[in-house]
C-alpha cells in the first residue's frame, strides 16, 4: 500500500463549527481547501486543484480520528456518521461525533478553542501530480507541486499538535513527497530515490549558474 502523507492546517472560526442537535455532537469544517498555495518547507509549495477529492471520497472509506489515532475513531462513512462533499472552496465535512471518552474530549477541546487544527491523510499517484519550478521575486527558486487527484483520503483528524519540522509525521511526509518527484528516482551520484542530495531545485540552480558563467 502506498505510504500516507498528512497535511495540517489551522481552521478559523468561519471554517470550523460545532453544534449540538438532539444531543448529538456535530463538527463541521473544511479540512481540505482548494486553490490555495501552501508552503510545505522553504523552496517547496503545494496546491490542490478543485475536484481533486472526488474519486477518493467516492470510495467512502474515510474516517475521522482524534489526533490521527486509528484506535480513537470519532466518526466515519461506514456507520453513517460522516458526510463529506466538495464545493468551490474545498472539501466540507460534517461529523457526528460518537460518545466515546476521546470523542467527547475532542469535541470539548474544539468547543473551548484549545484545538483549532485539522489534518487529513492521503495518497496520490505520480500521474495525478505535477511539478513546476518558478523564480521568486528575490531570485530564489520555488518548486510547486500540484495535486490533481487523490487516490485515497483515509481520514480527517482534529489535532492538538501540529506537524512541526522536527516531528516524525512531518519528516515522513517530506520523505514521501521527495520520493515522488519525477527526477528523484536516482541522483547524479547514484543515490537512491528520496534522498535530497540532488533535488530538482539543485539541478535548476546548477543550470542557472552555468548560464551565468557563459
Amino acid at each position: 500500500m502506498k505510504e500516507l502523507e498528512r497535511r495540517f492546517r489551522v481552521i478559523d472560526l468561519q471554517e470550523l463549527r460545532i453544534s449540538q442537535e438532539e444531543d448529538k455532537m456535530i463538527i463541521e469544517g473544511y479540512p481540505i481547501v482548494y486553490g490555495k498555495r501552501t508552503f510545505l518547507w522553504p523552496g517547496v509549495a503545494e496546491i490542490i486543484t478543485p475536484g481533486a477529492s472526488k474519486a477518493a471520497l467516492a470510495k467512502r472509506n474515510t474516517n475521522v480520528y482524534w489526533n490521527h489515532d486509528t484506535a480513537k475513531p470519532m466518526a466515519g462513512f461506514k456507520n453513517g456518521t460522516l458526510e463529506a462533499k466538495e464545493d468551490e472552496h474545498g472539501v466540507f465535512m460534517r461529523a457526528e461525533v460518537q460518545g466515546t471518552v476521546w470523542g467527547r474530549e475532542g469535541y470539548e477541546a474544539i468547543q473551548c478553542g484549545i484545538v483549532n487544527q485539522m489534518s487529513f491523510a492521503f495518497t496520490v499517484t505520480r500521474e495525478h501530480e505535477e511539478w513546476t519550478r518558478e523564480l521568486n521575486a528575490d531570485g530564489s527558486l520555488l518548486e510547486v507541486r500540484t495535486i490533481n487527484e487523490f487516490d485515497l483520503i483515509s481520514d480527517f483528524s482534529p489535532v492538538s499538535q501540529p506537524a512541526y519540522p522536527t516531528t516524525e509525521v512531518y519528516a515522513r511526509s517530506k520523505e514521501v513527497i521527495c520520493r515522488n518527484r519525477p527526477e528523484s528516482e536516482t541522483s547524479e551520484d547514484g543515490s537512491p530515490a528520496g534522498e535530497l542530495t540532488q533535488t530538482p531545485t539543485a539541478v535548476l540552480r546548477k543550470l542557472l549558474n552555468l548560464r551565468e558563467k557563459e
